[in-house]
């Protein structure tokens, strides 16, 4: 008995040191992550610039990101600038997303600063634009990312909206979010809209509600008449 547990206890001190260096690996993380985006002529103009802690703590030293299969929007215009040089990519399609993985600069950083940059058309009176999305968590959970949106010039931004507007008919708006969405899809035009879909869905809920309270009325009303 007495050498089983030496055995272990020589065996549960060998681990210490390897488990210590597991938990104490750095992990990549995202610190801030500033998106904007621009209409004119159609054309969506976007710009995310993206604040990466502990790079070289990822495998093969390849960063991964997503990009949605959203109205048509293709990966193929999109570039990752660093230090004014562009970074090499790597991409595999599939059939909702595309995986796209650039390559580490030899140099790398703790903290490394890069941008991302493609313009987009999508489909008359369609809003949604897809995101590149970097594979990496907020350490924190707060308002990391800040998404800012700017419409053609004479159109204002309509309340349903994603991500959600606090202040709708303004031609250019800010939100701030825990993680880069895989898409945004702020609805514009000439003239605020007072009927769109958030309050029909609103009204159509609430007219929801009061015929299950009418019909749950007019049933205790029946079951009180065959009790008297």
């Amino acid at each position: 008995m007495k050498r089983r547990g030496l055995a272990f206890l020589f065996v549960f001190l060998l681990t210490m040191p390897c488990a210590a260096v597991y938990a104490d690996a750095p992990k990549a993380s995202l610190d801030h992550v500033d998106v904007k985006i621009e209409v004119k002529d159609g054309v969506y103009a976007v710009q995310e610039h993206v604040t990466l802690q502990n790079p070289s703590a990822v495998p093969d030293g390849k960063l991964e990101h997503t990009f949605s299969h959203i109205n048509g929007v293709k990966s193929g215009n999109i570039k990752f600038l660093a230090g004014g040089q562009e970074l090499g990519t790597e991409v595999q399609g599939g059939e909702a997303m595309d995986r796209i993985f650039i390559q580490l600069p030899a140099d790398s950083p703790e903290v490394l600063e890069y941008t991302i940059q493609y313009q987009a058309e999508v489909p008359q009176g369609q809003y949604a634009l897809p995101l590149v999305v970097p594979m990496y968590k907020v350490e924190k959970s707060e308002n990391h990312v800040q998404i800012s949106f700017q419409a053609p010039e004479g159109n204002v931004i309509q309340a349903n909206s994603f991500p959600v507007v606090n202040h709708s008919g303004e031609n250019h708006v800010t939100s701030n979010m825990v993680n880069v969405p895989s898409h945004v899809s702020y609805i514009f035009g000439t003239e605020e809209t007072v009927f769109h879909s958030h309050n029909l869905i609103s009204a159509i809920t609430l007219l929801v509600l009061l015929g299950i309270l009418l019909g749950w009325g007019a049933v205790e009303r029946k079951n009180a008449r065959k009790g008297a």
